[in-house]
């Protein structure tokens, strides 16, 4: 049986969700760490290092360094009120806790595997003048960005170039001093905290430098590994296709295979979980392999760029740890599923309300716990890959008018029998009568009209279902003809008893 569930748990949302309260202690961080005990949870991803080091440190800013700082990049700042600068600083000086280590040993103590997550490139808040996330050496440094050719336009134009070696010794040394301060069973580095490492047309000639970068990281756990006594594993975060990934300068196959790496996790960006993630190519260049594949769930989902991104549902949450369990990952990763304290207006299939959460941490892990349930697979897009790939996205999709047919794939994994499907098809400008629909090649019956929670679309959605008929998965091709103009702007397959 494949078992587990990777837990990543940020920089900053223990200290906004403490705030407000009194300064956490020592007892504090072990009741957090110790609402996770029993769940499906195997791992936990602690990221300590943002932009911003979450302890002490001699490499790069810290919490603390913020609290304190007066002056940035030549303007007046204050961050003393800020809710994380104010909080992690509160609990360092006035509980004298050090948050990492209090985590990694309660961890143990409840027997999850802890790591610690570091951000290889994070740009939040980059093109602001000054902010609570700026190290000082992104502003002593404008020569170590990856666009240094015109003034700054996008997101990720600021994010390092990992082409400089200025720029991976400052990385190598951060991993070197967490390393040799916390004994931790295993290191991340989390390269979707900016998978934009090289300037425009840099990426083939990046690979063979982040090949290097990855076996000199590999290196520095080696030598931890003298101190603390045990092994320390390694994981990594990457773009959610082989090709994404490999255009981008990451070329994970080769770090399985040379045993840099114990987990990869292929992983959407934010904007959208990705329901087509290729798990059956990434199980075959693992083949052989130590490596531990572990897919990412992201919080965030929506069809296609130009919708609003909502909640992942708990349905959509179960099908994507049914997809990818099934089609052959060792696990599944979930990103941005933190324990939140308010969730006003939620709505009821809100994954992180306090009366799904812990029952999504003991499905999800599990094809034996996660298959069976009620699960939706909805169709959505790649939110993040090389510069020069254009967000591909199969809707919104027009029909045409003389009937023709068009195409759509949904990734479902395996359908254990006697469950049933029904493909809810989101519809412009034409009424159910107006259309025809197949599921791999067999026919569908239009039921009844629907609205999909959250409102992935705002128009009307239509229910079919085949008439007798049995889906072993793990794809359903769905075919749609139209008499009457139409648009087609939302598809998902629900899976049920």
């Amino acid at each position: 049986m494949r078992q587990g569930i990777i837990f990543n748990e940020d920089d900053t949302h223990f200290f906004y969700d403490h705030a407000d309260g009194p300064t956490p202690d020592e007892a504090e961080a072990r009741r957090f760490i110790r609402g996770y005990q029993g769940t499906q949870i195997t791992d936990f991803m602690l990221c300590c290092a943002g932009r911003i080091s979450g302890f002490p440190s001699s490499i790069s800013d810290s919490w603390m360094d913020k609290y304190d700082q007066r002056k940035e990049n030549g303007l007046d700042v204050d961050y003393r009120q800020h809710p994380v600068v104010s909080c992690a600083t509160r609990m360092w000086r006035e509980k004298h806790v050090d948050f990492y280590a209090v985590c990694l040993d309660e961890l143990r103590r409840i027997g999850i595997n802890p790591w610690l997550s570091v951000r290889m490139n994070d740009c939040h808040l980059n093109d602001q003048p000054a902010a609570f996330l700026h190290p000082a050496f992104f502003h002593a440094h404008p020569e170590y960005r990856r666009i240094r050719h015109r003034a700054p336009e996008g997101y990720f134009d600021r994010c390092y170039d990992y082409a400089l070696e200025p720029v991976r010794a400052y990385m190598r040394e951060i991993l070197r001093e967490i390393v040799f301060r916390y004994d931790a069973y295993g290191i991340e580095l989390d390269w979707m905290r900016e998978l934009y490492c090289f300037a425009p047309g840099g990426e083939y000639e990046g690979i063979e430098i982040l090949n290097g970068f990855m076996r000199e990281a590999r290196a520095i756990l080696n030598e931890a590994e003298a101190r603390w006594g045990h092994p320390i594993r390694m994981a990594a975060r990457v773009p959610a296709s082989p090709q994404a990934a490999l255009d981008s300068g990451f070329d994970a196959a080769t770090w399985a295979r040379e045993g840099l790496v114990d987990i990869l996790a292929p992983s959407p960006r934010w904007a959208t979980c990705d329901g087509d993630l290729p798990v059956e190519m990434w199980t075959r260049l693992l083949a052989g392999t130590k490596t531990r594949l572990s897919p990412c769930v992201e919080i965030l989902c929506r069809p296609y760029p130009a919708a609003k991104s909502k909640p992942t549902s708990v349905e959509i949450a179960r099908g994507l740890a049914a997809e990818y369990l099934s089609m052959g990952a060792d696990s599944v990763y979930l990103f941005n599923y933190f324990d939140m304290a308010r969730l006003d207006g939620a709505e009821e299939n809100h994954p992180l309300r306090k009366e799904n959460y812990r029952p999504l941490l003991n499905t999800l892990g599990a094809e034996e716990t996660v298959l069976r349930t009620e699960r939706r697979h909805m169709l959505t897009y790649p939110d993040a890959g090389p510069i020069w790939r254009r967000k591909f996205a199969a809707l919104p999709l027009k029909l045409p008018e003389n009937g023709e047919g068009q195409f759509l794939r949904l990734r479902t994994g395996k359908i254990p029998e006697g469950m049933r499907v029904e493909i809810s098809i989101g519809v412009r400008g034409a009424a159910p009568e107006a259309l025809t629909a197949f599921a791999n090649s067999r026919p569908l019956t239009f039921v009844r009209e629907e609205r999909i929670v959250p409102a992935y679309t705002d128009g009307p959605v239509y229910v079919f279902a085949p008439e007798n008929t049995f889906f072993s998965g793990p794809f359903l091709i769905v075919e749609i003809h139209a008499s009457a103009p139409a648009e087609i702007d939302y598809l998902d397959a629900r899976v049920f008893e």
